[in-house]
């Protein structure tokens, strides 16, 4: 039976956006948490399988004390949204505190949360050291890509609702899974505010990786950049504790969930 890895803070920032607006009779917003139950529902039919995993940021940042302007971006764009915005944003985390509480009682044997370690980085250690066990990443985050392995670890892309393999990767890509750290150490990356070598992208790079770029001292020259970025973009961060996930024998307790969102909610057994 394969393991579901859910990176929470993934999800979280995708309901923001489609479900984040809804709330209780009473005010009280529900909408992340509403949006990520009606993913994680999904991808359990879609699996089924009882073992959900659940992954969380830390608040700390380990590579943001390596690398100070690690994510700077993402944080000045935040800094500059609406009020409304940031009220939405702020009731986001609030939401997202209050889930492993609530996946405790519903059943839940698999939360995981690391001081100064990202959701991927778990997901990284538990792949790397459980060689036996099949796995579905679900996130779509591009950096997890480098996990994919045939016939044992996919990633399920919840926008696109599709099951990416390392087969396709590798044909889309031009590179193998095991690359795609030094492919991006080379280029940075934008979502991270890491930069890379100016006027490379994924493709020049996939050339210089498999030896068939014209000038490759463009990238020997500047060996600087992929010291200092390979770290931050391989997975998992070194130091990363060992992760190992539990057997989850049981299903979670829907009814539960149910009642969170909508304390309304009645359960109906038969007739």
């Amino acid at each position: 039976m394969k393991a579901i890895l859910i990176d929470v803070s993934n999800l979280a920032n995708r309901a923001l956006f489609s479900t984040g607006g809804l709330v209780r009779e009473d005010g009280t917003p529900i909408g992340v948490i509403y949006g990520i139950l009606r993913d994680v529902r999904e991808i359990e039919r879609t699996f089924r399988t009882n073992t959900l995993v659940f992954l969380f940021d830390s608040q700390e940042s380990i590579r943001k004390e390596m690398y100070p302007e690690y994510k700077s971006k993402r944080r000045k764009d935040r800094e500059a949204e609406s009020i409304e915005k940031k009220e939405a944003r702020q009731a986001m985390y609030e939401q997202v505190n209050l889930l492993p509480e609530l996946l405790r009682e519903a059943g839940c044997r698999n939360l995981y949360r690391l001081r100064g370690y990202e959701a991927d980085d778990l997901v990284a250690s538990i792949v790397r050291n459980d060689q036996e066990s099949e796995f579905v990443i679900y996130s779509s985050d591009s950096d997890c890509f480098q996990l994919l392995q045939s016939g044992r670890v996919t990633q399920w892309l919840p926008t696109a609702k599709y099951e990416l393999t390392e087969e396709e990767f590798t044909e889309k890509y031009k590179v193998l899974p095991c690359q795609w750290a030094s492919l991006r150490a080379w280029t940075g990356c934008s979502t991270d505010n890491i930069e890379g070598i100016k006027g490379i992208g994924e493709k020049k790079a996939a050339d210089f990786l498999n030896g068939k770029f014209g000038k490759p001292e463009i990238f020997t020259d500047r060996i600087d950049v992929y010291n200092r970025n390979h770290p931050l973009v391989k997975l998992p961060l070194a130091g990363c504790p060992v992760v190992r996930i539990r057997e989850q024998v049981t299903r979670i307790d829907w009814t539960v969930l149910e009642r969170f969102v909508n304390p309304d909610f009645v359960e109906v057994t038969g007739v």
